[in-house]
């Protein structure tokens, strides 16, 4: 483990820097812009945070929202990936300090996963290296921090490349991460109705082990996804 990260240490410290160039305008102050969506995020952040101090991690409803009224933001909006930022703002740390820090953590993965994904396809660092900075740096990326206060797209932007390289994986070069085809012949067959919507890094020896205890509702599973495309 220790090698490996030994190996890994200038790609990481590559994405560190391309991050920290994103995240520039962030770190130079102590307060947050006013964007479309900051209030919405920022609320989020807190009233998780007064839901986890009465000991209640999932939520359904903000009940100190719009004036004590409540606000049905989780029914719509998951805030699983929230809860460690709700935690860190719970132990003392100003509400914009951790938006900042959700921020650039995301930001962070995003560009550490699309390393990966390109690396894996390309394998050559100079190809990931500037796929990761195109990525990271793409206007859409840009206008989703500092004018939308995307958070939703900004998290989404961190696990697309995760996902892509394990679609890489599984259905170009069938290897065996997550799901290996060999195992399952008559059903996972290079359909990207099926594989699409298969979550990512699920372990081949679980899905087998499903798979061998009922065929017929993976078979129905490929079916209903296929039938969309």
């Amino acid at each position: 483990m220790v090698l490996r990260l030994k190996n890994k240490k200038w790609d990481l410290l590559y994405c560190l820097g391309i991050t920290f160039l994103l995240c520039l305008p962030l770190l130079c102050k102590d307060f947050v812009n006013i964007e479309h969506d900051t209030f919405f995020h920022l609320s989020r952040i807190e009233q998780l945070s007064r839901s986890i101090s009465e000991g209640n991690f999932f939520p359904a409803i903000y009940p100190y929202e719009n004036n004590s009224f409540g606000y049905g933001s989780p029914l719509f909006y998951c805030d699983v990936l929230l809860i460690p930022f709700a935690l860190i703002h719970l132990a003392g740390l100003p509400l914009s300090v951790t938006y900042q820090i959700m921020c650039i953590f995301f930001s962070f993965l995003a560009s550490v996963n699309m390393f990966n994904f390109a690396y894996t396809v390309t394998k050559k660092k100079s190809a990931a290296w500037l796929a990761c900075a195109a990525y990271l740096l793409a206007n859409y990326h840009i206008t989703d921090l500092y004018v939308r206060s995307a958070i939703g797209e900004i998290t989404a932007m961190a696990f697309l490349p995760l996902v892509l390289n394990q679609y890489y994986c599984i259905v170009i070069l069938k290897e065996k991460k997550g799901i290996a085809q060999s195992d399952f012949p008559d059903v996972c067959d290079p359909d990207p109705g099926a594989f699409a919507c298969l979550p990512a890094g699920v372990h081949k020896r679980n899905i087998y082990g499903t798979c061998q205890r009922n065929r017929h509702c993976f078979s129905a599973y490929r079916l209903l996804f296929s039938a969309h495309d």
